[in-house]
């Protein structure tokens, strides 16, 4: 993703998401290779929701925890150094779920495959990413539904789904007083859901960056539907059952200092 706020992938434990670990990779002329290993999630500690990552969390009858997960990518780039270029890769990741209660192991995975280019200014991007969270539960808890918390929020997140990124940027070198670069992009991201039940959730979000050497000016336009903080709750949780079929708007602006 390109906004301030990432896509539903960020609220799905899939971008931007840091775990305690190694990870190896390599550079090969258009190849591109990372390998890695994550003993745990963020804390080692899966009851504590003061975390920036979003991860499977502890609280009430949902007693699972990251363990033991292996993430894989592979990339090769067409036209690599050329002023237009081509990136497709896949990614994926596998890791088992400890249960509190009833002591035994689940399992989660996820893959993608991804486009991104780079033809002068412009950036589109696709992503097609399938996940399944596989808990051990104890009986009479729902097994459709995993528990995700960062922030001090908690959600019931759709154990199963399929997530869709569609995403374009452009760049432009500007001379606006203190500002020398500026971008402007829209991201569009759907979570389809396995369950017949649940309703999608979708986010789009078109938005623009100003850049004055280390300081940036973010301003985001979001529009969402049944996604995390926009029409939803933790007692109706967008990113799980959902609940409505109304958008729901936000408008932030973000000043960032970089050193």
């Amino acid at each position: 993703s390109h906004s301030f706020w990432f896509g539903l992938g960020y609220n799905l434990g899939m971008e931007d998401d840091y775990d305690a670990g190694i990870k190896w990779f390599r550079e090969q002329g258009p190849w591109d290779l990372h390998l890695a290993t994550f003993i745990n999630e963020e804390y080692n500690d899966a009851t504590n929701l003061d975390r920036y990552s979003v991860d499977i969390v502890r609280q009430g009858d949902q007693q699972n925890e990251e363990i033991n997960q292996l993430n894989a990518r592979v990339a090769y780039t067409f036209g690599e150094g050329a002023e237009h270029s081509s990136e497709i890769g896949i990614s994926g990741e596998f890791g088992q779920l400890d249960n509190l209660t009833t002591t035994r192991t689940g399992d989660h995975w996820q893959a993608a495959v991804h486009y991104s280019g780079r033809y002068g200014g412009w950036n589109p991007e696709v992503q097609v990413a399938r996940y399944e969270y596989s808990p051990e539960n104890p009986p009479g808890v729902d097994d459709r539904l995993v528990l995700m918390g960062n922030l001090t929020s908690t959600r019931l997140v759709a154990a199963k789904g399929t997530l869709v990124n569609l995403n374009i940027r452009r760049f432009w070198d500007v001379s606006w007083g203190p500002f020398n670069r500026f971008n402007a992009y829209v991201n569009y991201s759907h979570h389809f859901k396995d369950e017949d039940a649940f309703r999608d959730s979708q986010l789009m979000n078109p938005g623009c960056v100003f850049e004055a050497g280390p300081f940036w000016i973010w301003v985001d336009f979001l529009f969402g539907k049944n996604a995390w903080y926009l029409n939803d709750s933790p007692e109706m949780s967008g990113p799980g059952p959902g609940g409505t079929d109304d958008w729901e708007y936000r408008f932030n602006v973000n000043f960032e200092w970089y050193f």
